[in-house]
């Protein structure tokens, strides 16, 4: 896994002056991510609507479902095949939450993620061999974060770059 703190220092410093320079620049994972943490800072507000990847340009400041809007538009921009997954969650079988991450194909075909782990870092996950074990692999992080088992009981997938996070077609899990 590679990790990118926010406001780090990673990789290469690139200045883009405007949203049009940006995505023709932030052409890979590592790009995009080493970009954000230089540039935009995490920020939970409740009573702000989702951004669209050219408010969250313009602002440098977003959460973690505004991040994975720019990332998977850019990743989309740039011919990944890319789509944002929305997990719902239960807890000792009662629902209660749900998460968005960034899934994508690698250059070389591979399964991939992008997930945010707190305010401090956003990662690109190792190779997947499917679907089904990219999200046993988020059940076991959320678990760790609680008391007890924590389990995805549906999932959706959501058009690269949308505010819209409520999928069409939603998938039980595991599948049946």
């Amino acid at each position: 896994m590679h990790g990118f703190p926010y406001l780090g220092s990673v990789g290469e410093q690139m200045e883009p002056q405007s949203f049009d320079e940006a995505i023709s620049q932030l052409s890979t994972p590592s790009k995009i991510l080493n970009y954000m943490t230089r540039n935009f800072q995490f920020k939970i507000d409740p009573t702000r609507p989702t951004l669209s990847p050219q408010q969250l340009f313009q602002n440098r400041e977003g959460n973690k479902y505004d991040f994975a809007i720019f990332i998977s538009y850019l990743l989309d921009y740039h011919g990944y095949e890319t789509q944002m997954l929305r997990l719902e969650f239960t807890e000792n079988d009662i629902a209660n939450g749900y998460d968005i991450i960034v899934i994508y194909r690698d250059v070389d075909n591979n399964l991939k993620s992008v997930t945010h782990h707190g305010e401090q870092v956003m990662k690109v996950s190792q190779t997947y061999n499917s679907l089904d074990d990219l999200i046993r692999q988020v059940e076991k992080v959320h678990s760790l974060n609680s008391p007890s088992e924590v389990k995805v009981y549906r999932y959706g997938f959501l058009v690269p770059g949308t505010t819209n996070l409520r999928p069409t077609k939603w998938t039980t899990f595991p599948s049946e």
